[in-house]
């Protein structure tokens, strides 16, 4: 049974669980604690059972539901928490019906997090709060901020050593943080700490942008990727200031487009 246990948690799907729940747990006191407690259990709750019964109809099989704990608590952080239940259950179970059946050769095509969280801003018009990470951002350098960096940057251990998505994430960042520059006309300290240590920006780098399944593998594609999430990013942004298009979060736009480009059938 030990044994079992621990050959669970050397899964980098349990281990990227371990590391959200534990930016979960910084996170506390950031919302009253009835509502803490309200986003995590709809959330998580609905996602993991969402994909049991969605999986089932699809293979026939039951599983231990690894890959939807992680999208469960990627939406626990980053669902409007103030959302009614019945709206937070709608995007989980789009994620998990994205999953389970917008798929080719057996391989599913979006980022389920992204899907599911994009879907309930068309349909119910709720934003994407970003609340469990946005908190960590700090003027002031302390050693709870360091901590709190710390924690928010676990997830990294799993995407850029485990999984070896460090050359999406890299160019990713490097591009974005370019990119922030340019748009400032200026390179200083605080302009480099704006785009480097942007919570929202780290996390999103470090968790949804490496997925497995919808990033690709190879060195060549993974630089491509993150440089063209960064770019479209910014495109979308350029658009959006200038009133020609409307796009909720530009970043799970731009990510969803790229789970397309890149796409390997």
């Amino acid at each position: 049974m030990l044994k079992m246990l621990f050959q669970k948690l050397k899964l980098p799907k349990v281990q990227m669980s371990l590391a959200l729940i534990a930016i979960y747990l910084s996170a506390f006191g950031q919302l009253p604690f009835e509502q803490y407690l309200y986003v995590l259990v709809v959330s998580l709750g609905s996602t993991m059972l969402f994909d049991l019964v969605l999986s089932y109809a699809r293979t026939r099989k039951l599983f231990i539901p690894h890959a939807a704990m992680v999208t469960g608590m990627i939406l626990t952080l980053l669902v409007d928490p103030s959302l009614p239940w019945y709206k937070i259950t709608t995007i989980a179970f789009i994620a998990m019906a994205a999953k389970n059946f917008v798929r080719i050769n057996n391989k599913h095509i979006f980022n389920p997090a992204a899907t599911g969280l994009l879907a309930g801003n068309f349909i119910f018009g709720s934003n994407i709060a970003w609340w469990g990470s946005s908190f960590h951002y700090s003027n002031t350098f302390s050693i709870q901020t360091l901590i709190l960096y710390i924690i928010l940057l676990s997830p990294l251990y799993i995407s850029a050593y485990r999984m070896r998505k460090y050359y999406s994430i890299l160019s990713f960042l490097a591009i974005y943080t370019a990119i922030t520059i340019f748009s400032f006309g200026n390179l200083s300290i605080n302009t480099l700490f704006i785009a480097v240590l942007n919570p929202t920006l780290l996390f999103f780098s470090s968790v949804m942008l490496p997925e497995p399944l919808t990033s690709p593998h190879e060195r060549n594609k993974q630089l491509l990727f993150g440089f063209s999430v960064a770019a479209l990013n910014f495109i979308l942004i350029l658009n959006i200031v200038a009133g020609n298009i409307f796009i909720p979060d530009p970043l799970i736009v731009s990510l969803l487009i790229a789970n397309i480009i890149f796409f390997k059938k």
